[in-house]
């Protein structure tokens, strides 16, 4: 790419002032070669962003472009058929194209991008609310309509486990770090003995039914959000309920610990995101953009983004600092009912209910398309710069 042409070649002004013209010349140069380097960063930038297509906008600093833009999202794989609902999907922290998928009786898990099934898992005798994966995903665990909660091995397919005892639907269940599990549904958070199969304590009762639950990294506090307008946090030693989160207007449907268990994200049907201070239990910031019921909200593995999904047909990306919408996802026929982030962060895959059938739809990030971008940048900006410097300039 010839770029000499475009480049500004003003002579260098030699001012004599306190017979200091060197220091001057120095200072003029440096202003001069500041704004060939700006004219031609700005003239190779454009072109690329003229080939790519991306519409980006200039911004002098490279790295600022990557920065705002590297949540940006684009459509990578629909995968459609699905006749029951689809109630809950997980990505696999080890394999991005690995997924689980509950749908109906059965849990499913499919390879996204061959829409292979790899594996299917089947005995529960009514709807299966959520799967998801053991740390070392050797095992999955199943919450069903059902009452009961089942482990599998993840690669014969086959339950090895059973636990029973709750008195209605289990909405989630997870693994403790110790290896035992904890669910939630019927106004109960139970913690379970994996080798005895046996109830070891019921936590706290609550007045409503708890929609979701989410344990600390730590497994030491639970998050819980009711179908009241309360976030409960609960000790999981005490077996005490030593906050309360208030200020959702309607029903919460998910609270999830982030950054070190120090906040709480959470969604609702009153149409709002909010996050939350664990320590002084204040609710630090909403946002309002959502016009219906938010079905589901994760936050990015650097802490610094949320993506939301809601009954107003859209997926919303959001900065947590500033609370500004970065990037909103529309033209969706239905619901938008759950979401669920890569480990890397650098995909996102949607849950879609289009009339009676479920899609799933995955956005990759352009990310990666922005890195490939600054490096044949800088290697045409090295080419630039000794075109217009000559060939020993670096």
């Amino acid at each position: 790419m010839n770029t000499t042409e475009n480049v500004d070649d003003t002579p260098l002004e030699k001012t004599k002032l306190d017979g200091r013209t060197k220091d001057t010349e120095v200072n003029t140069n440096a202003k001069s070669t500041s704004h060939s380097i700006e004219k031609i960063i700005r003239i190779i930038i454009q072109n690329w962003i003229r080939v790519l297509d991306v519409k980006l906008g200039w911004i002098n600093d490279f790295d600022k472009i990557v920065a705002q833009y590297a949540k940006f999202f684009t459509l990578l794989k629909i995968v459609r058929g699905y006749q029951s609902a689809v109630t809950s999907v997980r990505i696999s922290k080890y394999d991005n194209n690995i997924i689980l998928i509950t749908s109906g009786l059965a849990i499913q898990m499919l390879h996204i991008i061959a829409e292979k099934e790899i594996q299917l898992f089947r005995g529960h005798s009514d709807t299966v609310n959520d799967a998801e994966f053991s740390p070392d995903e050797t095992l999955i665990i199943s919450s069903s309509a059902d009452r009961t909660i089942r482990i599998w091995e993840t690669k014969s397919g086959h339950e090895i486990k059973r636990f029973e005892g709750h008195t209605n639907v289990i909405s989630r269940s997870q693994f403790l770090p110790d290896g035992n599990i904890i669910s939630s549904w019927d106004k109960t958070i139970r913690i379970w003995d994996v080798k005895s199969r046996k109830e070891m304590k019921t936590l706290a009762k609550y007045h409503d039914a708890i929609y979701n639950s989410q344990l600390s990294s730590d497994g030491q506090m639970i998050v819980s959000a009711s179908f009241g307008r309360l976030i409960f946090i609960c000790d999981v030693k005490s077996n005490e309920i030593v906050k309360r989160l208030s200020g959702h207007s309607d029903s919460v449907m998910k609270a999830k610990f982030f950054l070190d268990d120090c906040f709480i994200v959470s969604c609702s049907t009153d149409t709002t995101i909010r996050i939350w201070d664990v320590k002084s239990e204040k609710e630090i910031k909403t946002f309002n953009a959502h016009t219906e019921s938010v079905r589901d909200v994760q936050y990015f593995p650097d802490g610094q983004t949320l993506v939301s999904c809601s009954e107003d047909r859209t997926v919303r990306l959001w900065d947590i600092r500033s609370g500004v919408e970065i990037q909103k996802l529309e033209g969706h026929s239905d619901f938008v009912l759950g979401v669920d982030i890569t480990a890397r962060g650098d995909m996102i895959l949607l849950n879609l209910m289009i009339g009676t059938t479920t899609i799933l739809v995955t956005l990759k990030s352009l990310f990666f398309e922005m890195i490939l971008l600054k490096m044949v940048m800088w290697r045409d900006f090295k080419f630039a710069r000794q075109q217009h410097y000559g060939p020993n300039f670096s």
